[in-house]
């Protein structure tokens, strides 16, 4: 008996399978590391959220080059948000340590991650996807802007709240990531 495809891949998104794979991988270890070791200090947190960030900011690049072929629309979104969170990484990573403190950080993740999510849920309403792939961008979307709102309002006194919250994210978000690059592979396996 065959079994009903749930996700249904681009061929571009299918050869790649192993980037969806990495990035879901990179996220996962992020979101453990916050979770696990709060306490740990701004900069270094700081230094893994621009790892973080920029990793995630090369691969919306690439990804976007590859969509520019059969959604101009969805690959120039993705190109602005990589670019983005390429530049929030650069910035974080040169004010690593400085007096700028957690308050500066907390502004660029919250908007780094609400960016994320409005791109993720104006993506779900791309007329060239199918409901699976819509439903995917509409809820790691809403998450994104709830994760940037909660820490936007909790930016210095919270910070063990923030960095839960962007931990649980990534946690989420990189499981999901992985599932589907497993998914896309399983997708290209059975052509």
């Amino acid at each position: 008996m065959a079994s009903k495809q749930v996700y249904v891949f681009e061929e571009d998104d299918k050869n790649v399978w192993w980037m969806f794979v990495l990035a879901g991988l990179v996220s996962v270890v992020f979101g453990f590391v916050a979770v696990i070791w709060p306490h740990v200090t701004v900069g270094v947190l700081a230094l893994l959220l621009a790892v973080f960030i920029g990793i995630n900011g090369v691969v919306d690049l690439s990804r976007s080059m590859r969509k520019m072929v059969h959604s101009a629309f969805a690959g120039m979104l993705r190109a602005l948000l990589g670019l983005l969170e390429v530049g929030v990484s650069v910035y974080l990573l040169r004010h690593i340590g400085s007096g700028l403190a957690v308050a500066t950080l907390a502004l660029f993740i919250a908007i780094s991650f609400v960016t994320r999510g409005v791109v993720g849920i104006v993506l779900a309403y791309d007329a060239k996807v199918s409901d699976s792939v819509r439903m995917y961008h509409f809820v790691t979307g809403g998450l994104a802007v709830l994760a940037g709102l909660v820490v936007a309002w909790y930016p210095g006194p919270a910070t063990l709240t923030w960095v839960w919250v962007v931990g649980f994210f990534a946690l989420v978000s990189g499981a999901m990531e992985i599932a589907l690059g497993f998914m896309a592979k399983e997708a290209l396996e059975s052509k």
